[in-house]
């Protein structure tokens, strides 16, 4: 039988920390629920993603507050899109914010709630991926496996000749379709044009393309530059890699290794993941650490382990002073690296001489994967410890994120990330995967274990901590009422 902790004996430094960064977030979706349930669909493209790390906290919590205002938004949006949308997607525009409603907010409500009506808002734009509803122009060539072109719509579509990184978006809402109505088309169509971008891939190594031309494209070079994202991407290998970062390239490749078993498309993630590695010591690099942790983990390939390793090894697990956040003017051109935005959050800590010092520590997804490797609890603590004090800084300081999801100046950004993080931010980087081994599948975080037989919430005053490597089963250590247990996946 579990018992308490041997009188005299320090709680972890993980617990503590972790119930720091639930009570944040506890408090943050209380405050923000009311306000925002009273606030019709404005139509914003961006509009559900700041409720992104919501959806992961019900997960942990059970909250019905959470579940009934994703309800209500989605209800809102399928309201407004009656009067502003065409056949269930957007008449023009094009595939970079048009997709984002849909990647970003409903396809992860269908995962944690699915129902008819948002099953239907989701297929209504998903049927267009093939040409497989009459009337509609053109989105798809089936004969060279492409899209015409970055900007299509349900009444306008235009055969630009190229192809980025942002047309994986709409593999994700494909993907999405195909788990929710086990049509083999949306499988079909998403094997075929990512087989063609996997082996482009796998065949440049070093420097994958992340724009292809189909003959001469019909655009001007700087909608090609816009369209691939050089407005934020860096120099460098780097700077090739994070158009795909940004557009969920990485986890498609997962997602399809994971439904098809297909090696291919593991090997593209390889590919793609390796130049993560360089970034992952970064203090504002979120997504290499969620993406590494999950590709080890579906690959079972653990040939990163060790640079990672060294990279993180000698983490200072104390701040040096107290925490500033810093908003600064947006600096001029891309700036280099995975997950950054020139109008994102810096952060600094005031030692005791009154003088800043800029953040070091690695980002707390980095800490997160330390620990997945290492199995040392203090990368947990520093991970949780970090997101929970960023949090608490956001909170008071700014706004939720509802008017521009992805901007990097909302706490939504702290929480889940901005534009260029593809969702993970220092909350769903580290809060999640450490409490049940969260990855993501098809756009939303699955959890890997049962944290309560009854599959219940954790209680608000518990924790716990999953570690998950390749091929062994999760280890779970639960710390409630006051005792800590291991828990049986």
């Amino acid at each position: 039988m579990p018992t308490d902790a041997p009188q005299g004996v320090a709680q972890p430094a993980w617990i503590r920390s972790f119930i720091s960064l639930r009570h944040e977030m506890d408090e943050w979706i209380a405050a923000s629920l009311p306000v925002h349930s009273r606030v019709p669909y404005l139509g914003i493209h961006d509009e559900g993603a700041f409720a992104a790390s919501f959806l992961c906290h019900y997960q942990l919590t059970r909250d019905p507050a959470i579940l009934d205002f994703a309800r209500y938004l989605r209800g809102e949006f399928a309201r407004w899109a009656q009067d502003h949308f065409v056949h269930g997607f957007a008449p023009r525009g094009e595939v970079h914010h048009q997709t984002e409603i849909f990647t970003t907010f409903l396809l992860r409500l269908w995962h944690v709630d699915p129902d008819d009506q948002t099953a239907e808002l989701i297929l209504d734009a998903a049927e267009h991926l093939g040409n497989w509803v009459p009337g509609i122009p053109a989105w798809y060539d089936w004969d060279s496996d492409r899209f015409l072109g970055w900007h299509l719509g349900t009444c306008e579509t235009q055969d630009e000749g190229f192809e980025v990184a942002d047309h994986f978006r709409l593999i994700q809402l494909a993907l999405g379709a195909y788990l929710i109505s086990e049509d083999d088309r949306y499988l079909d169509l998403s094997r075929r044009w990512v087989t063609r971008w996997a082996g482009a891939i796998v065949e440049a190594e070093d420097e994958p393309p992340n724009v292809r031309f189909q003959g001469t494209p019909s655009v001007s070079h700087p909608l090609i530059e816009t369209a691939r994202g050089s407005q934020h991407a860096g120099s460098g290998r780097l700077g090739l890699i994070e158009p795909f970062v940004a557009a969920g390239a990485i986890d498609v490749f997962l997602d399809l290794y994971q439904l098809t078993g297909d090696a291919l498309f593991a090997n593209a993630a390889r590919v793609l993941c390796a130049p993560l590695v360089e970034d992952i010591a970064d203090p504002y690099s979120n997504p290499p650490g969620v993406l590494l942790q999950r590709y080890r983990l579906e690959s079972a390939d653990t040939s990163f382990d060790a640079q990672v390793g060294t990279a993180l090894a000698g983490v200072s697990q104390e701040d040096s002073g107290k925490l500033v956040m810093m908003l600064e003017e947006p600096a001029e051109g891309p700036v280099r690296g995975i997950g950054k935005r020139s109008d994102m959050i810096r952060w600094a800590y005031r030692e005791d001489d009154g003088l800043l010092r800029p953040e070091e520590s690695p980002s707390p997804s980095a800490l997160m994967l330390a620990y997945q490797i290492s199995g040392s609890d203090a990368y947990a603590a520093r991970a949780l410890n970090l997101a929970a004090s960023r949090l608490r800084l956001a909170r008071p300081a700014l706004t939720d994120g509802r008017l521009h999801g992805c901007s990097g100046r909302s706490v939504a950004a702290v929480a889940s990330g901005h534009g260029r993080d593809s969702g993970y931010g220092n909350v769903t980087g580290s809060l999640y995967p450490l409490a049940y081994g969260a990855v993501k599948f098809v756009g939303q975080e699955r959890p890997a274990v049962k944290l309560l037989p009854d599959g219940g919430g954790l209680p608000a005053e518990a924790a716990a901590l999953t570690r998950r490597n390749p091929v062994v089963p999760p280890t779970v250590a639960l710390y409630k009422d006051g005792q800590l247990l291991p828990v049986t996946s």
